[in-house]
């Protein structure tokens, strides 16, 4: 608990994550006093992706703050960007469920101004659903001006839902689609066991942050 009696979330580790077969990175985070590891991987295979920050961490744990009414302590610097939205996320999810969420402080210091990095490939998510066809068709067929084209579709099986599909034939249709699939891990699910519906969005965009190394993400809708 902080000193205004509010629970604190700290961030007190980032670094690559150690497990055969996989790249990826890795944090140490103390909920409440309890300390857990909260991690993002992928195949060692598409190592190269692999962003290691404070970013996809800070960015996973906005939801679950937002219903517990915690506060976030980044013992590492966080994208000034990121910083900037915590705002604009708490607005929105506070103005749709005022009566289940509560007000959130975020305590980082924003990384040193980076200069702009051009993404080498793109890269959407894709779980076999509508939306996801459609995020790939169409910037298979037009992609954004100034972007690469679309390269790689990740499939995350525990963002998939109750109704989870086969890997084998999620990533046989990624790539018949002409893409490269790449079948990701995390246990964001296990550490914030909150109401996914409403947590999905953030937690997509925590694992696009950890893929972010040389890669852009389309726009799109959600992925289903």
């Amino acid at each position: 608990m902080s000193g205004n009696g509010r629970p604190t979330w700290r961030l007190h580790s980032v670094r690559p994550l150690e497990r055969e077969g996989w790249a990826g990175v890795s944090a140490g985070i103390d909920l409440d006093g309890r300390a857990t590891e909260l991690w993002f991987a992928v195949p060692e295979a598409h190592a190269d992706v692999v962003r290691v920050s404070a970013d996809p961490f800070v960015a996973a744990m906005l939801v679950p703050a937002l219903f517990r009414g915690a506060e976030i302590r980044s013992d590492h610097p966080v994208s000034p960007a990121l910083l900037r939205r915590v705002r604009r996320v708490e607005g929105l999810l506070r103005g749709w469920l005022p009566d289940r969420t509560r007000p959130i402080t975020v305590s980082a210091e924003p990384v040193a101004a980076e200069a702009p990095r051009g993404a080498i490939r793109a890269v959407s998510f894709f779980a076999g659903g509508v939306d996801s066809f459609d995020t790939a068709i169409r910037n298979l067929a037009s992609p954004a001006i100034g972007n690469p084209p679309l390269t790689h579709a990740v499939y995350l099986p525990e963002f998939d839902g109750p109704a989870r599909r086969s890997a084998q034939r999620i990533t046989g249709t990624i790539r018949a689609l002409g893409l490269e699939p790449i079948v990701a891990g995390t246990n964001l699910r296990q550490v914030f066991p909150v109401d996914w519906e409403w947590h999905r969005g953030t937690a997509l965009a925590a694992f696009a942050q950890a893929l972010a190394e040389g890669s852009g993400w389309p726009s799109s809708r959600p992925a289903s």
